[in-house]
């Protein structure tokens, strides 16, 4: 466990277990659990997106919201609290990239996110948690995670999840510790639950917060702003290229 406060986040592909672990960390270590951004949003986005315009204006609405649950997290971390985040706060950026490798967005979109975050965090309203923890899962663990979830995770949404989260894979793996160097760490999801937890605790442990002057959100906008996305081995597919999950509210719209 952290000897300070920190501000952890949790990333990896769709149904790779981040609200579990999230959830049980907090639990163990006394730490807050931070909602990943669509769950937070009331209301949620209505749009079943088919257009350019309209993935824009959700992608937009969700980035608002990871500026929200940013400053939230740095005023408990300021309170002395350490703050586990269900996902980390680049999610419109990668998605976006990931969905331009994917030919189911023109690279307007990420141009237009990448420039309205600079604004953000030029005003002190986004940045970097102070580590990024990889959950590196196989496709099995995560398609028997997703069916233990089938209200979380469609088998509808099954195939896009895996693309995009493929991309986004090459993404903190190769690229983010260029930008983001000593604090991206990457454990094994694959393990049950509980040493999971253990190893998330050992992984965090020693991480010293970064400074209020710290680089890094400047240096990680620069490298999605600068570094194309890979070159798309997946089917190209337009429709519905918004759609992520299901929101923990049964009922609600799918995103």
């Amino acid at each position: 466990m952290p000897a300070r406060s920190l501000l952890i986040a949790i990333d990896g592909v769709s149904a790779a277990g981040k609200s579990s672990l999230v959830a049980r960390a907090a639990t163990a270590f006394g730490w807050v659990a931070l909602a990943e951004a669509y769950d937070r949003l009331e209301p949620r986005p209505r749009i079943g997106v088919t257009s350019d315009r309209a993935l824009a204006r959700v992608e937009r609405l969700l980035l608002e919201a990871e500026a929200d649950r940013w400053r939230a997290a740095r005023e408990l971390c300021a309170r002395g609290r350490t703050v586990v985040a269900d996902t980390g706060f680049l999610g419109p950026l990668t998605y976006s990239w990931a969905l331009e490798a994917l030919g189911t967005a023109r690279p307007p979109l990420l141009r237009g996110l990448v420039a309205r975050t600079r604004r953000l965090a030029g005003r002190g309203a986004w940045g970097m948690p102070d580590v990024v923890v990889y959950l590196a899962t196989g496709a099995a663990t995560r398609r028997r995670r997703a069916a233990a979830d089938p209200v979380r995770h469609p088998p509808a949404l099954a195939a896009r999840h895996e693309a995009v989260g493929r991309v986004e894979e090459r993404f903190y793996a190769e690229l983010l510790p260029r930008a983001f160097p000593g604090r991206v760490r990457r454990i094994d999801g694959d393990r049950p639950l509980a040493p999971l937890v253990a190893a998330l605790g050992r992984t965090v442990r020693g991480v010293v917060p970064l400074s209020p002057r710290a680089r890094g959100a400047r240096r990680v906008l620069d490298l999605l702003a600068e570094t194309p996305p890979p070159p798309a081995t997946f089917a190209r597919r337009r429709a519905r290229a918004t759609v992520k999950k299901t929101p923990l509210r049964a009922g609600a719209p799918l995103r």
